[in-house]
């Protein structure tokens, strides 16, 4: 095993472990239940990275990384739902939501369809690496995007919490 399919591996155990340990601690809080789902999409791509780098050929490396590429677009809207059932504004960002999970459904199909790359080759003596289409870029600007957004959301939220805490502590 190549230390990049051991970090898929490392990565795959922590992230179902703190999965199901934030689950069972409360499974009906809808916050548990959306951190829940973000660690399980980083699971679900470790494991199809773990297997995609120990694939011996590209039939084996393609099923693998379609596994790996759906983790990831899942990850995209996990993220989103995580952080708005953070900061408590879910359901001010219902229609937002609802265009992003189309959108990414979309990038699962094409995903599944072969359609964000064109084939996997051998590259850098580490494994078979996709050759991505023209689409792909869409998908990756898209992704860019959300966690551009919803880093500034997270930033933005962290500077309102210091400053309350700073006024709160002036105020004493």
């Amino acid at each position: 095993m190549t230390f990049l399919g051991f970090s898929g591996l490392v990565n795959f155990i922590t992230c179902i472990s703190i999965a199901i340990f934030v689950i069972f601690r409360n499974i009906k809080s809808p916050l548990n239940i959306s951190f829940f789902n973000l660690n399980f999409s980083v699971a679900l791509y470790s494991f199809g990275y773990l297997f995609w780098q120990l694939a011996r050929n590209e039939t084996q490396a393609l099923f693998w990384f379609k596994i790996l590429v759906v983790g990831i677009i899942l990850i995209n809207i996990t993220y989103l739902y995580f952080v708005f059932h953070f900061l408590g504004i879910i359901n001010r960002k219902r229609n937002l939501l609802r265009i992003c999970t189309f959108i990414n459904f979309i990038f699962i199909v094409l995903n599944l369809s072969s359609r964000l790359y064109t084939h996997l080759e051998p590259r850098y003596n580490l494994g078979f690496w996709p050759v991505r289409a023209s689409i792909q870029s869409w998908f990756l600007a898209g992704s860019y995007c959300i966690f551009s957004y919803l880093s500034s959301i997270l930033v933005l939220a962290m500077l309102l919490w210091i400053l309350l805490v700073i006024k709160r502590s002036q105020n004493i």
